[in-house]
Order: C-alpha cells, then structure tokens, then sequence
C-alpha cells in the first residue's frame, strides 16, 4: 500500500513542479478586444495622379440593431463608416487611414473589393501584391470593377440593404454562376490564355413622374473585360449575354427570341445549361468549338404564336438557337476587335493541346484575330408555362 502511494506522488511531481509557469502560459499576446476593432466589409481603390485612393467601409453595429425607421430594415440612419486615404500604394493608404480610426482597422471579413475604372485601366497588379502578402487577407472575396470612382460606388446609399457592399455582393451572385474572387483572379494573371471578365458595378439615377428628388441605385448589368492586367472596355448588354452564355457563367438572364411568325418576341429563362470550349486541329490550323446545351422555360410570350400547336416548338427552338448563336457570334468578334481572350481560347488549346499551344503561344494575339470559331447551340424548351394561347388575345389573330 505503502509503495503504491509512492509511486502516485513520484508521478505528481512534474505537475507541481510547472504549475509556478502556468500563469505565465495563459492568455494571448496579440489578442484585440472586439470593441477596439473595426471590421472592415468592403474596399475600393481608385487612381488619382500617380498615387492611390483606398477607401474602406465599416459597419457600424449600434446603427444596424432594430428597426427605428427606415425602409429595407435600415433604422433611418447611416450603418456605416467610411475610411479614405491617399497615398502612394493601396496598403500605404490603408495604413494613413489609420490615424482616422479609434479602432483597429482589420480586412480579414472583407467580402468585397472593388476597383476603380482609371486604376483598372492603368493594371490591376500593382493592387495585388498587399492583398496576396498580407495573410489576414480573404482570398475568396469578390472582385468588381466600377463605372467610374469605385468610391463613389462604395458609399452610395440604398435603402434596401444596410451595408453597399452587402448590395453589391449579392448582386454579383446573381448576375454570375461563379462570381470572381481573389483567388480566380490571381490564377488568370498568372495562367495562360485567358484574359480577365469581370463584373461592371455602376451607380445610376433616375427620377420618378412627379418626384423632384434624384433617386440613385446600383446595379451590375456588364461586364468589364481585360487584356493582361489592363481594363480594355465595358460591354454592353448583348455582348455581356453572349460572352456570359459561352463562358457557362449566365445566371437566368432572359433571352427575347423573335416569334417564327408575324411580330413579337417570346422571352426565356434558362436556369439548367452548361457551354464548353474546346479546341480543334486540322493539320495546321486550329478553330475553337463552343457548345452550348440547356433547358428553358417560356416566361412572356407578347406575340401572335402558339407554341402548343404541332410543330410549332420546333420552330421556337430553332430561332431560340440562332438567336443564341447570334449572340455568342457578335461577342466573339467584339473580343477579336479588343484582341481580349476572355473566353480562355488560348486556355482552351494549352489544356487539350500543349504542343500546339507552345507553338502559337508567342503569336497568340495575331492567331486569336484570326481564329475560326463554330458555335453549335443545342437548347431546348422544355416548359412554356401555365398558358398554351397568348394571353388575351383573340383566337382568329392567333398564327
């Protein structure tokens, strides 16, 4: 009995002998209290002269509580902060901007990042270098580009949501399947044949009949498209379609199909398709294939046509995919005019055909202006929605 107590307080004596340090182990040393830390939701960068404009956006928690007045779960007052600094680099702003600051200014739940439209025409690259090295940085943060001062964007207030970024962030994920983050970003710079197409943000105003006030909205309806780290040009609605339904990134943006017969459109949603690219050799020459499959749905038909009568979707089908074709057409030629690969033609070709790849890579831009492209559409109508007439209309004007 006797060695058995012996033997417990031998193997208790290491415990006895650290407990003096334990004090000294516990805690942190870097800890922030929550208090003295402003979260910073989202970024812009704007170009001014040859310096940087960085601005942040801070929620502010006691204005977003409750409900005291305010449309869109708003309280009728600013819920947010904004933070601007010039200076020589983004991440010198960031620092300057500091000193405006009684907290802690800390990105790491930033969840948008938006850059202006001179700064992405002059090269995004320099804006990167802080974001990759700093590792409180989220790499999936969505990447946005703005019609103009990306400030402006950033501290527009819209009674529908608390925060701008917020607003801006969902609108993103609507407008594509697989909004660009960070991460994608970086790997497009750093790859190979492709260019970077990323979402256009801009803020528009518009007054309503009999309202004097100006109202302002932001909105993301195009696309802005780059040549290496360069803002080439914005699209335009077709373009940004056609470039979004080739590139399977389209998410439920109707298609107006012309009626096969008389006057009218009829318009679609597609919500399950897919695209591919890829490349194909013929001796010497290589041509690009994209194909387009799916499945929509008849959302308004404003004309004379009757879809349910016999053959009549067969023909709806076949001005839905040359409407489409079309569409992909005028969005392939509007990049060869910009000589910007932003569909990833050349990607395409390096993945399935490295040999050829490495031996048009030198020449890509040249090779690409003259590339032939087929567009195969195969989409299909598989519901034309609860009425089989168009809606009210009388049957003898029916085609």
């Amino acid at each position: 009995m006797v060695s058995n107590v012996r033997r417990r307080s031998v193997a208790l004596l290491p415990v006895f002998a650290l407990l003096p340090l334990a004090g000294l182990l516990t805690g942190c040393w870097d800890r922030h209290e929550i208090n003295d830390v402003a979260f910073v939701v989202g970024t812009a960068v704007d170009k001014e002269g040859d310096q940087y404009r960085f601005s942040v956006q801070i929620p502010l928690p006691g204005q977003m509580s409750g409900n005291k007045g305010g449309g869109g779960g708003t309280t009728g007052q600013k819920t947010w902060h904004m933070v601007s600094e010039v200076a020589q680099s983004p991440m010198m702003a960031l620092a300057e901007g500091q000193e405006f600051s009684s907290r802690q200014v800390n990105v790491s739940h930033r969840r948008m990042f938006i850059i202006g439209e001179k700064a992405a025409r002059e090269g995004i690259l320099p804006l990167l270098d802080g974001v990759a090295r700093a590792p409180q940085n989220r790499l999936t943060t969505f990447v946005v580009v703005a019609e103009g001062p990306a400030s402006r964007v950033l501290s527009t207030h819209v009674p529908l949501e608390q925060l701008p970024s917020e607003i801006i962030r969902e609108q993103t994920i609507m407008f594509m399947r697989r909004p660009p983050t960070l991460k994608h970003v970086a790997n497009i710079l750093l790859g190979h044949g492709r260019d970077l197409m990323l979402p256009c943000v801009s803020v528009a105003s518009f007054t309503f009949p009999g309202q004097k006030e100006e109202t302002q909205a932001i909105r993301v309806h195009k696309l802005a498209v780059f040549r290496d780290d360069r803002l080439i040009a914005f699209t335009d609605r077709r373009i940004g379609r056609g470039l979004l339904i080739a590139s399977g990134q389209s998410k439920g943006h109707p298609v107006a199909v012309p009626a096969p017969t008389g006057s009218g459109y009829i318009n679609m949603m597609f919500h399950n398709f897919r695209s591919s690219i890829s490349p194909v050799v013929q001796g010497n020459r290589v041509k690009i294939r994209i194909n387009v499959r799916g499945y929509g749905t008849v959302v308004e038909n404003n004309s004379a046509f009757v879809i349910h009568r016999p053959g009549a979707l067969d023909k709806l089908e076949q001005m839905l995919n040359e409407s489409v074709k079309q569409d992909i057409e005028a969005a392939v030629q509007w990049l060869k005019e910009h000589r910007s690969d932003a569909l990833g033609f050349g990607e395409a070709i390096h993945a399935y055909r490295p040999a050829v790849w490495h031996r048009i890579a030198k020449d890509w831009l040249d090779v690409f202006r003259d590339i032939e492209v087929e567009v195969i559409s195969q989409l299909k109508v598989e519901n034309i929605g609860y009425n089989r007439s168009p809606f009210g209309r009388e049957e003898d004007g029916l085609r």
